[in-house]
């Protein structure tokens, strides 16, 4: 049977929610009602320990991704692992979720990002005809 842990850590600047498990229609009620608790704001969501990621996972993180673009907040992905960047990528949702290799780099995104004259956008790829994630990373 596959279990999600969350785990979740506010600190400034952006809260950090981790997952371990199994990110599909069995869990994807709870890790909704998880996220509708913290407080809207910048988030950094580490999936590195996502194993599955289905079409009712997807829908969890594109209604997060609204929920906080609607309060000028972002999501950042941490260690997006293969698999799951791959289900992101066929279904275009790379379009609009952003990416981070490292929680570091993520926090560094989000406060370098607060200022707009920098670019901060940029595609990965995993060999595939489309990128993958945008990656996201603080001007240099």
């Amino acid at each position: 049977m596959s279990e999600l842990v969350i785990r979740t850590r506010t600190t400034p600047p952006a809260t950090l929610v981790t997952l371990v498990g199994d990110l599909d229609t069995l869990h994807a009620a709870e890790l909704r009602g998880h996220l509708r608790a913290v407080p809207a704001g910048d988030l950094v969501l580490d999936v590195s320990g996502v194993r599955f990621l289905d079409a009712a996972g997807l829908t969890v993180l594109v209604e997060l991704h609204a929920r906080l673009e609607r309060a000028d907040a972002r999501l950042v992905l941490v260690g997006v692992p293969r698999r799951v960047r791959r289900v992101i990528a066929i279904t275009g949702v790379d379009q609009v979720l952003l990416a981070s290799p490292t929680a570091d780099d993520a926090v560094a995104l989000l406060l370098d990002t607060r200022q707009p004259s920098k670019p901060w956008h940029h595609s990965i790829g995993d060999g595939s005809r489309r990128p993958t994630v945008r990656t996201a990373r603080p001007a240099q």
